[in-house]
């Protein structure tokens, strides 16, 4: 993904924007400097990403419906990285990052290590 962004010339302007940013399913992810991807049908195998350094204190795990899968790929998580893992519900979570402060709303699991 973060390819994609570089490819079309926008990692920079992304980067100097001031003002708020919302995302949701990848749009999320790709706030997180790293971030990872459970596998499912679209992805056949857990792996870490570069995304875009507005965030780097923590993981998320998206779509979160408490699947063995998405569960063991916390644990990988925070065995690794050693940072929190929010988990959104699927069409029933989400978080806001507001100076650093982090907000839950609906439907999120914290893990922590």
């Amino acid at each position: 993904m973060l390819e994609r962004i570089k490819e079309f010339d926008l990692y920079d302007i992304l980067l100097r924007h001031d003002g708020l940013v919302m995302g949701y399913s990848a749009g999320a992810v790709i706030q997180l400097a790293e971030y990872h991807l459970s596998p499912d049908d679209d992805y056949p195998e857990f792996k870490y990403y570069e995304g875009l350094p507005y965030l780097n204190d923590f993981y998320m795990e998206v779509h979160y419906e408490g699947t063995e899968v998405q569960n063991k790929s916390i644990q990988r998580v925070l065995a690794e990285r050693g940072k929190t893992v929010y988990a959104t519900a699927l069409r029933a979570g989400a978080i806001l990052v507001d100076n650093g402060e982090i907000k839950r709303v609906g439907d999120v699991r914290v893990f922590h290590k």
